[in-house]
């Protein structure tokens, strides 16, 4: 299992609550509001393609949301 931290800058503080609600429903992610219109976006699996998923519904409901950073971490 791994856990993945994806932080992304949304286009303003209007864009957060679609993205969060998106977001929310989703298995094993976790999210954080983070100052400066910034999310940060945990998710615990072994599947890759989640990731690629958060960020492309990130996107769908805030096409100006840019990637600030990607952690990677092993979970036991």
């Amino acid at each position: 299992m791994h856990r993945v931290t994806l932080t992304m800058e949304l286009s303003g503080d209007n864009a957060y609550v679609p993205v969060e609600q998106a977001l929310s429903t989703m298995a094993n992610v976790t999210l954080a509001r983070l100052p400066e219109h910034q999310i940060s976006v945990t998710i615990e699996t072994d599947d890759p393609d989640l990731v690629d998923i958060v960020r492309e519904i990130a996107w769908e409901y805030d096409p100006a949301a840019v990637q600030q950073s990607l952690e990677l971490a092993d979970v036991s």
